[in-house]
């Protein structure tokens, strides 16, 4: 029986969810793990869930890293998880710069060159769909989609500004 499954029940159509988080990057396993538990739930296993739980990491931290100011900054973290598609959304409070979208087309090379931005070239690899737009509230938000098969899926569905 699969974590969630019990006896009679229908499998879950999909799982939403967000969360404002705190800038700091010990709360990131945690909200993780909750990450992988809507994943399993819908079936996600073995290398698909690992690209995913690497694609989740380096989102949320790169958030954190890159768009925190300060300790009181937020992030807010956005995913929807289905048999179909998995989507994910951060926003950070960070100002939003246009040259962020061509970071996700770095190569290899780039990153051998300054030892930087390997993560941005990994979340490009594992999904199909990267989106950098500013955020209504002044941020940056990043999301990213992949449906299970190949092809971009539709965003979660989450407040415009942090």
């Amino acid at each position: 029986m699969r974590r969630g499954h019990g006896a009679g029940r229908a499998r879950p159509v999909q799982h939403h969810f967000d969360v404002r988080l705190p800038s700091d990057m010990s709360r990131v396993p945690a909200l993780r793990e909750r990450f992988e538990e809507h994943c399993v739930d819908c079936e996600l296993e073995g290398v698909e869930l690992e690209e995913w739980k690497v694609v989740f990491t380096e989102l949320v931290c790169n958030a954190m890293e890159h768009g925190c100011r300060s300790p009181a900054d937020q992030v807010l973290v956005a995913w929807q998880v289905s048999h179909e598609a998995v989507s994910v959304c951060v926003t950070d409070p960070g100002p939003y710069d246009p040259r962020l979208v061509g970071l996700f087309d770095r190569k290899v090379s780039d990153f051998s060159e300054t030892g930087r931005g390997a993560g941005l070239i990994l979340i490009r690899h594992y999904t199909d769909c990267v989106s950098v737009e500013p955020d209504a509230g002044g941020g940056t938000r990043v999301c990213v989609s992949r449906r299970r098969g190949g092809g971009c899926a539709q965003a979660p569905e989450v407040p415009r500004e942090l």
